[in-house]
């Protein structure tokens, strides 16, 4: 049996009220309401924009130091003992030639640092010395106080630290009076007046130093002594001859023989060195 239409809330066959009367509805249908529309989803409040944080100011820069790099360069540069460098002999490509006197920077202070370790590093050497590298000379020049240190080196050229200016300079001074002072001792002239004759001019002498005092040195120390090599120079090779020695405070010099025999010698009469 088919339904009645009454039954079927919702469907509608026709849209006359009377035809549904007619069929046996007593009651009309009720009207369809129109499904409310979807609520809206609530929206969310804007969110307060946040203000942008202050900018810190800038670092302040640090000072300039008082002594630049360039000034410590230019005081290295006038030592007398870099422009000395400039006399001496260097072998490039198997060549002697005068050194080409060069003075650099290698490692410059940071601006802002503080002392004790604020220091330009100065190398002075020839000009093809590579510029990270030592020369034949080297400093430190305190950026606040203007100091000057020299490093010291051994006779193998070891860097064995470094030492004031000053007192190195004046022992450097002393080297030279002590080879003057060598090269003018009686013996050691005869010794090479008679290589020369007995080689026919194809032997000379040779004069090495082997040590150096230390800096504030005793007398009569043993490390308070310069120790020289004296020999015969052949073409390809070197024979010792002997080996003098002259205290650094004294000037008082000994010979000592292949033979391990020590004897003192004499200064000639006027060279006597003086500290």
């Amino acid at each position: 049996m088919r339904p009645s239409p009454c039954h079927r809330p919702g469907v509608v066959r026709v849209s006359s009220l009377s035809l549904l009367l007619l069929a046996g509805c007593t009651t009309p249908p009720a009207p369809i309401q129109p499904e409310p529309p979807p609520a809206a989803s609530p929206r969310a409040p804007p969110e307060a924009s946040e203000a942008p944080a202050p900018a810190s100011p800038p670092a302040p820069r640090p000072a300039p130091l008082p002594v630049s790099a360039e000034e410590a360069r230019q005081r290295v540069a006038e030592l007398p003992e870099v422009q000395a460098l400039s006399q001496q002999s260097t072998f490039r490509q198997d060549r002697e030639r005068k050194v080409k006197l060069k003075v650099w920077v290698r490692r410059e202070a940071i601006a802002g640092c503080a002392p004790p370790g604020c220091k330009h590093e100065v190398e002075a050497g020839d000009e093809e010395d590579p510029p990270d590298g030592p020369g034949a000379l080297s400093f430190t020049v305190d950026a606040h106080q203007g100091g000057l240190e020299v490093q010291l080196r051994n006779d193998d050229g070891v860097a064995q630290g470094f030492a004031p200016y000053t007192p190195w300079s004046e022992l450097q001074k002393r080297r030279e009076r002590y080879l003057d002072l060598l090269f003018s001792l009686p013996d050691v002239r005869a010794y090479d007046a008679m290589l020369r004759r007995l080689s026919r001019g194809k032997v000379w002498m040779t004069v090495r130093i082997e040590e150096t005092p230390t800096l504030g040195c005793a007398e009569g120390a043993p490390d308070c002594r310069w120790q020289y090599y004296v020999g015969e120079r052949h073409d390809d090779h070197t024979v010792r001859g002997s080996t003098y020695e002259i205290d650094d405070v004294s000037g008082k010099i000994w010979r000592t023989d292949l033979a391990g025999r020590r004897t003192p010698v004499a200064a000639p009469a006027g060279k006597k060195p003086r500290r």
